[in-house]
């Protein structure tokens, strides 16, 4: 299971990693606003004179954000505990990473910044309709840790480390409780043959023609070319499918049926994608149709 860590330019990018957080929406009130050369308001609300981060570094924090009016726009509690970026350079003039840069670890505080300039230059995304011209949003953070670059690195491969392991013992119990006797044929992966099929193996250019269904250890299923009606088809060695899927397909002959097994590090790691959350394990059920030989495809 490998750390998300999120770069505040792109797309929102969020980790649960266990801390504890106390209720910095319960101090708005107390303290009065300073004003930085820059133009950024903040007030702090706890300073525990700790490690302070440099650009580059890695920033465990938690945070939440508000309207002028106090509607909560988003709480990193809602999905973990805390989330992770990486400090850049202000994205524009009295921007939100100056105000990460002043705090110290175990510091939190509330940044008033201009809506405007933190959807139009820091979220690049269109500004919601509830939020007025000039209005500003309210930041509360709370900085945790500060993690250089190579620390952030040691600590992912560590945690990705530790989720392999695991991850590894899972397929291990579902093989056990389904009765299938297999080996890996690489590491955290399992093709298990059904059915052997006596027609043609599939060469590099050639078009095959597959049914499959994809789904995860607990059998709930996320893709199946029966309900979508139709059977899958492509170019074999097209790049249109992943590695580990196309040397599986590549040792199928014309009739046959299998099961691969992937671990997430084979698959789609930590990514979402589509129905897949990060760090699942996936099983394809896949029949190999028919395959028609370079220029014979239709």
């Amino acid at each position: 299971m490998k750390v998300l860590l999120l770069n505040f330019k792109s797309t929102l990018l969020f980790i649960a990693i266990g801390y504890s957080f106390i209720n910095l929406t319960a101090c708005t009130k107390k303290g009065t606003f300073s004003t930085t050369k820059s133009g950024l308001q903040y007030t702090i609300v706890e300073s525990k004179g700790g490690k302070k981060p440099a650009v580059g570094d890695v920033l465990k924090m938690h945070m939440i954000y508000k309207t002028q009016r106090d509607s909560i726009l988003y709480d990193s509690k809602v999905i973990g505990d805390s989330f992770m970026i990486q400090l850049g350079a202000p994205s524009f003039i009295g921007g939100l990473e100056e105000g990460f840069a002043m705090l110290g670890e175990g510091d939190s505080a509330i940044f008033n910044v201009p809506a405007d300039s933190v959807y139009q230059k820091l979220f690049k995304q269109a500004k919601p309709t509830g939020i007025a011209d000039g209005e500003y949003l309210k930041f509360f953070i709370r900085l945790d840790k500060v993690l250089s670059q190579k620390e952030f690195n040691e600590n992912n491969q560590r945690i990705q480390s530790t989720w392999d392991r695991k991850e590894d013992l899972l397929i291990i119990d579902y093989l056990k409780k389904n009765n299938l006797v297999t080996s890996p044929v690489a590491d955290g992966v399992y093709l298990i043959p059904f059915e052997m099929g006596n027609g043609k193996i599939p060469q590099k250019g050639d078009s095959v023609e597959v049914k499959y269904t994809g789904k995860f250890l607990s059998g709930e299923v996320f893709d199946d070319s029966e309900k979508a009606k139709t059977n899958l088809r492509y170019r074999l060695g097209d790049g249109s499918r992943m590695p580990v899927w196309e040397q599986a397909i590549a040792s199928m002959k014309e009739g046959s049926f299998f099961r691969l097994i992937l671990a997430s590090r084979n698959a789609f790691k930590n990514r979402q994608y589509g129905p897949i959350p990060p760090n699942s394990t996936i099983i394809y059920d896949i029949r190999l149709v028919k395959v028609y030989p370079s220029g014979k495809s239709s």
